[in-house]
C-alpha cells in the first residue's frame, strides 16, 4: 500500500491512536479504538515516520489539521467510512472547540459529494 492508496479514504483505528497538532509534537488527544477518521487529505513524512493529515477547518476560520502517525497495527482502510463513528476525543485546554471536528468531516463531505 502506499500513501496514494490512503488519500481521500478513510481509516479505521485499531487501537487508541495518538493525535498531534503537528507531527513530531505532543500529543494533543486521541482516536479511541474502533473510530473512523477522514478522509486522509494529504501526508507528511518526518524524522523517519510518516504521518496522515485530517481536515479540522471550522467554517469562517484559517483552514486546520491534525496528524496521526501511520503504523501498521494503528489503521486498517476503509473506503466508505463506515464501521465507527467520526469522533475523535481532543484533550481539553487545546483551543480546538470538540464540535468543530464532526461539523468540518460533514461540511468536508457535503463539499465533496456535489
Amino acid at each position: 500500500m502506499t500513501a496514494a492508496d490512503v488519500i481521500g479514504k478513510y481509516l479505521i483505528a485499531e487501537r487508541d491512536v495518538p493525535i498531534v497538532s503537528f507531527p513530531g509534537a505532543p500529543a494533543i488527544g486521541v482516536v479511541q479504538k474502533g473510530l473512523v477518521v477522514g478522509p486522509v487529505y494529504s501526508w507528511i513524512e518526518k524524522n523517519g515516520k510518516l504521518y496522515w493529515a485530517f481536515d479540522y477547518t471550522i467554517p469562517g476560520q484559517a483552514p486546520g489539521a491534525y496528524y496521526a502517525e501511520h503504523r501498521p497495527e494503528f489503521w486498517k482502510l476503509s473506503t466508505t467510512g463506515a464501521g465507527g463513528s467520526a469522533n475523535v476525543s481532543i484533550t481539553p485546554g487545546v483551543s480546538i472547540p470538540k464540535w468543530a471536528l464532526p461539523v468540518g468531516i460533514g461540511a468536508l463531505a457535503l463539499f465533496l459529494l456535489k
